[in-house]
């Protein structure tokens, strides 16, 4: 199966020091209490090496994504990133429910 995805999200915290893999931050609307509720995403650099811009970018800053879905041991799902854009580098940038 192929899968292709676009998101559009914060950039957040590492899952681990030192990992490969980082949370993307995406408000989400809960219709049934009209509040706003934030999914981490992990998403890990195609390379899966730990020295690229990916994981460079300044937590906060907004990016939209294009990527796969696969799924890793220990983990589960995860998008891998294939191309990015930063729409801002903002690090004072907030969501909707103050994260």
């Amino acid at each position: 199966m192929i899968t292709n995805l676009c998101i559009t999200g914060a950039i957040g915290e590492r899952l681990k020091e030192n990992d490969i893999y980082r949370y993307i931050l995406v408000d989400r609307q809960v219709p049934a209490n009209k509040s706003f509720v934030v999914d981490k995403i992990p998403v890990c650099h195609w390379s899966k090496s730990t020295n690229n811009k990916f994981l460079k970018l300044s937590h906060g800053a907004l990016i939209t994504l294009t990527g796969r879905i696969e799924n890793e041991e220990g983990i589960g799902l995860v998008v891998v990133l294939e191309n990015y854009m930063i729409l801002a580098k903002n690090d004072k940038l907030t969501l909707k429910n103050g994260e």
